[in-house]
Parts: C-alpha cells; structure tokens; sequence
C-alpha cells in the first residue's frame, strides 16, 4: 500500500514537471517562427514620432506573444493530463503555477515591471488558459480512451 502511494505521488510529480519541459520544448521549437513575426511587426521610435498605425504592429506582436505562450502551455497541459492518474485540473493548474514562477525567474520578476503592461499580461493568462485547453483536451483523450478498451 505505502508503495503504491509512493508511485502515485512519483507519478503526479513527473507528470507536472514533463508538462512544464514539453511546454519549454514547444516553445523552443516555434520560436523561429514567432522570431519571423518579430522582425516583421517590431518598430522602435527613438528619434521620430511613431506614426498614427503603429498601434497595429503592437497589436500583431501581442497576439503573436500570446499564441507563442498559449500554444507551448497547451502542449504542456495535454502532457500533464495524459500522464497524470487523477485529478488532472489540479495537476495541470500546479504546472501552470510552476511555468509562471518559471517565466518570472527568467525575466527576474521584471514581467511586470515594463513599459507595456498588455504583453506581461498576456504571457500570464495564456499559460494557464493554454494548460487548461490543453488539460481538457487529454482529459477527453483518457475519456475516449478507456471507453473504447471497455467496450472491446
């Protein structure tokens, strides 16, 4: 019995932490992508006013942020679901939480400390939103899963 609770929590803890190392890896692998949207949308007006349709560039680089990060957190709450044996919402939330204290250890707690507050914004609802999206979608997954293994 004490070995079975032992497996279980090994088995919650890795399902958390390969969550948060797939989210890390998607977002790895579409970073050339969003790197090409980058240098297509991001002005800097240092020396001159911006013009009056600057506004649409920062809009196309917010939604480009915030599909970058709700993407990555998708893949990761799926991972985190599929993995998981119970309890999955909690699970998915607990890796949600440990990829935002990951993107405030990185930025050194300066996420929200910019000059734009909108993209900080963003990065933090699109983890959890993703990993939840995400998290119901593998928890439909198992559904579909152990229904078909019971009816065969």
């Amino acid at each position: 019995m004490k070995e079975q609770a032992t497996n279980e929590l090994a088995r919650i803890f890795f399902s958390v932490i390969a969550g948060v190392i797939t989210a890390i890896a998607v977002g790895a692998l579409l970073l050339p992508v969003v790197e090409i949207f980058v240098d297509k949308f991001f002005n800097l007006y240092f020396f001159a006013p911006a013009p009056p349709d600057a506004w649409k560039d920062d809009l196309m680089l917010d939604i480009v942020l915030f599909a970058w990060f709700f993407i990555a957190s998708l893949a990761g709450g799926l991972v985190c679901s599929l993995i998981s044996i119970n309890k999955d919402t909690i699970h998915v939330l607990i890796s949600s939480l440990v990829s935002i204290a990951l993107v405030f250890a990185v930025s050194k707690g300066e996420i929200l400390k910019g000059i734009q507050l909108l993209p900080s914004l963003l990065i933090l609802l699109a983890i959890p939103l993703g990993n939840l999206f995400g998290g119901w979608i593998g928890g439909r997954l198992k559904r579909r899963r152990r229904a078909s293994t019971v009816i065969t």
